[in-house]
């Protein structure tokens, strides 16, 4: 069970972290690595529960079990990858370097012993609240246990009844299944259900989210700045409540914000790294496998892009990158679509709309 769990978690990190490496290879600075290895886990953790999804449903006849199927297709996945990566270090240079001024920027800022002292004690003291909550609502809160976990244990315990889960009886039963679907995916590697995996699940996002924005400021401007964003975003009692509660807001906001920097990276290097722009509309994607909130904001990335084409100084870069973006979200968009004509009832806050109420609530 031990090994099964090891690799159920390895597989799917090193697949993301090729992925990333592949898109985009940096320098050997901790705060790059650090966020490289934040949005490896990400892409893992996406990419692992669009597979458990795709095994519950069959689409096609898999007689073998999903310990021998999925890590299979990700050590598989993976070894492409590093022949690839390896093929094209060969015949060509490594992908563009973040423009001088930044880079020189990120080693000349120095941090005080004193900042680093209070980002220290923030940290485990969040870390602390966390672990207090934690034990306090093993279960979570309202929608935890009334959406998120309920609808793992469906997955878990249905069998071949596991679309039952999503019941006009339960609350917002269409709602995405990124994180039912990881929860469930550990659940059915251990063979036994607890409720340590919903509770380590939020714990890894909480903390990930931190380290995505610390990471980032820390590549995109300087260490001092990523250390205070993150001190910023550790000292607000909201965010620690909702990531230690087992709530999906974080994890779609985590997703939204791995979005935005992958953007930002492509920016700063003159969109020389296409792979940078498959890579943040993946992530906008696993935003809308999380929540329906995450759909709205992959239309908006994308309204956005359209209005932008004449910023880029050449409408040519703009509109390649705008289908780079669309060619990275299609494939997590139409197991969305799978999911929600197949299984997912009508919206229950959109059907009962209709145009005489919509009219007399846009007056009011």
């Amino acid at each position: 069970m031990i090994a099964g769990v090891l690799l159920s978690t390895a597989a799917p990190l090193l697949l993301g972290l090729l992925l990333i490496r592949s898109a985009w290879e940096t320098r050997t600075d901790l705060q790059a690595r650090l966020l490289q290895l934040t949005l490896a886990l990400a892409v893992g953790v996406g990419i692992s529960s669009c597979t458990f999804f795709l095994w519950l449903t069959k689409p096609f006849s898999v007689p073998a079990g999903l310990s021998i199927v999925e890590p299979l297709l990700f050590l598989g996945g993976a070894g492409v990858l590093f022949l690839l990566k390896k093929r094209s270090a060969v015949s060509a240079d490594t992908s563009p370097e973040l423009p001088v001024p930044f880079s020189a920027h990120v080693r000349a800022s120095g941090v005080s012993k004193g900042l680093l002292a209070g980002f220290c004690v923030v940290l485990a003291c969040a870390i602390a609240a966390m672990i207090l909550i934690l034990i306090d609502k093993p279960h979570g809160l309202g929608d935890s246990w009334a959406i998120w976990n309920v609808r793992a244990r469906f997955l878990f315990r249905g069998g071949d009844l596991w679309m039952r889960g999503f019941s006009s009886y339960l609350s917002h039963p269409d709602y995405p299944l990124l994180l039912p679907l990881s929860v469930a995916r550990f659940w059915t590697y251990m063979g036994s259900e607890t409720m340590i995996v919903p509770q380590l699940v939020s714990v890894l996002f909480t903390l990930s989210t931190i380290a995505l924005l610390a990471s980032s400021l820390s590549v995109l401007r300087s260490v001092r700045h990523g250390m205070v964003a993150a001190l910023f975003l550790m000292s607000s009692p909201c965010f620690i409540k909702m990531g230690s509660c087992q709530y999906a807001d974080v994890p779609v906001g985590f997703f939204i914000l791995a979005t935005i920097v992958l953007l930002a990276l492509n920016d700063l290097t003159n969109g020389e790294n296409q792979g940078l722009c498959c890579l943040s509309g993946a992530m906008a994607g696993f935003a809308a496998w999380t929540k329906n909130e995450g759909i709205l904001f992959v239309v908006s990335v994308l309204v956005a892009g359209i209005f932008a084409l004449p910023l880029k100084g050449s409408c040519k870069r703009g509109a390649k990158e705008w289908l780079l973006f669309l060619a990275g979200c299609l494939p997590i968009l139409a197991i969305l679509v799978f999911f929600k004509l197949h299984y997912a009832p009508p919206n229950d806050v959109v059907q009962p709309q209709n145009v005489r109420l919509f009219m007399e609530r846009a007056r009011v």
